[in-house]
């Protein structure tokens, strides 16, 4: 049995991933005199970042999780709030990767923060979602998919190709409540469509119905910001 939910005024605070190794809260309120000023309000950010530099094997689990914390101990140091943490895997057509599935509230300088880190980790790119309202001109669809119960490597890989199979080049999967979510962004910097992404969607639905998946499917609206190699220093700066 699978259940749709719609949320057109974007998700809020603790609506995004919680729990898995080493996630937290750190409810930091930000330094007198910096940039930003004091914790502030302003919008839900959802942050997909890679932790491996590409084709580098020796980028170990140890070396994964200090890095996590160098990135959770820069953005604690900023005006922001609400901030959690954790380690998931983001995958593509053709292979996965660790990634850190991060959330916030607020702007500003957390952004140079994140920026820093993709360069200092040769990372090809750092996506930014900030929620909003459907009727925002850059709204684009975001579809979380929560699977009943966990799921080991060998299932998530076999989902894996499922989602492909429905058309969706890029994913990120993450522990919400002790459950399995998938989260499914359309990019348009990287060639995506609203509508054509909308219609995987109900692909991707059908085909799990018919494997007797039970699933939860959200759709949260964003405004997606993709930091690149070649536009890092403009948020360093």
């Amino acid at each position: 049995m699978s259940r749709v939910i719609s949320n057109p005024l974007g998700s809020q605070a603790g609506d995004i991933p919680l729990g898995g190794a080493g996630s937290g809260n750190w409810g930091h309120r930000g330094r007198p005199g910096k940039r930003g000023g004091s914790a502030p309000g302003g919008p839900r950010m959802q942050v997909g970042i890679t932790s491996e530099q590409a084709g580098n094997p020796a980028f170990t689990q140890k070396m994964i999780l200090a890095a996590k914390d160098e990135l959770t101990g820069n953005l604690a140091e900023t005006p922001i709030k609400g901030l959690s943490c954790e380690v998931g895997r983001g995958g593509w057509k053709g292979g996965h990767e660790t990634t850190y599935v991060t959330s916030y509230t607020g702007n500003g300088e957390a952004l140079r923060e994140l920026a820093e880190f993709g360069k200092k980790y040769d990372q090809d790119g750092v996506l930014v979602q900030k929620y909003t309202s459907p009727s925002d001109p850059k709204a684009q669809p975001q579809n979380r998919v929560t699977i009943k119960g966990q799921l080991d490597n060998a299932e998530i890989e076999s989902l894996e190709r499922t989602v492909a199979d429905a058309g969706f080049e890029g994913w990120t999967w993450y522990s919400k409540g002790g459950r399995t979510s998938l989260m499914l962004t359309c990019i348009p910097q990287w060639g995506g469509e609203k509508g054509a992404h909308l219609q995987s969607v109900q692909r991707l639905s059908k085909m799990f119905e018919a494997a007797g998946i039970e699933f939860e499917l959200e759709t949260h609206w964003v405004d997606v910001d993709l930091m690149t190699p070649d536009t890092y220093d403009k948020y360093i700066n």
